[in-house]
């Protein structure tokens, strides 16, 4: 996942994008980190009872990275 997300975000940048955003399902921790290892933080979690009854998870965060 490195070299694609690392691709990703350099194409971002030369894009001229300010932030890239990912969603991850709250309580994926490995997921998390692994996005957090390249400088992205939680802006914002959405949590919804219906998603977490069908899911499993109690709802999406939303992380951020600053270009």
């Amino acid at each position: 996942m490195d070299t694609d997300l690392e691709a990703i975000i350099e194409r971002d940048m030369q894009q001229g994008f300010q932030r890239t955003q990912v969603n991850i399902c709250i309580g994926n921790i490995a997921a998390q980190r692994a996005y957090e290892k390249h400088g992205f933080k939680i802006f914002d979690e959405k949590h919804v009872p219906y998603f977490e009854e069908k899911i499993g998870s109690p709802g999406m965060a939303r992380l951020l990275l600053d270009n």
